[in-house]
């Protein structure tokens, strides 16, 4: 039996195909071969005595002018046939991510971090990752230090 991953995420059209980690995910689940169904905050609900949503299958691409496409609309109980439900971190809920997809994410966020690397290098622009669980100031003042050392 296929993995079924059920993801609620903002509306996927609104999304911004070069920066949603969302849809990262979503490239590496389907990549292997995973079911998709695509689900928004407002299609939980509580009928029948059990959790239920309103969801989508989903089928995701790696092109900018057409990154998703959308099935009819089915209504389902959510069980355990629906292995992961990923929640976006950034509406505070807490994401559950297999290791496999959780791995082939962060190969693809490290290979896009050194493309930009190399990019603005190429073009003279410093570059500097912040990370964001430390105040901006730590960030700035670590990169300034640097700055410091290069003149």
């Amino acid at each position: 039996m296929s993995v079924r991953v059920g993801i609620v995420m903002d509306p996927i059209a609104s999304i911004s195909y070069k920066k949603d980690s969302s849809l990262a995910m979503l490239l590496a689940a389907q990549k292997r071969g995973w079911e998709l169904f695509y689900m928004e905050q407002k299609d939980l609900y509580q009928g029948e005595g059990q959790a239920r949503a309103r969801m989508k299958p989903l089928k995701v691409f790696a092109n900018p002018e057409k990154w998703f496409e959308l099935d009819a609309e089915q209504d389902n109980a959510l069980k355990a046939q629906y292995t992961q439900a990923w929640a976006r971190a950034e509406a505070g809920a807490t994401a559950a991510v297999p290791s496999a997809v959780r791995q082939d994410y962060v190969e693809r966020m490290q290979a896009r971090i050194a493309h930009y690397k190399r990019e603005l290098g190429l073009a003279g622009i410093d570059y500097c990752l912040l990370d964001t669980s430390q105040p901006l100031e730590l960030g700035l003042m670590a990169y300034l230090m640097t700055r410091r050392r290069v003149l």
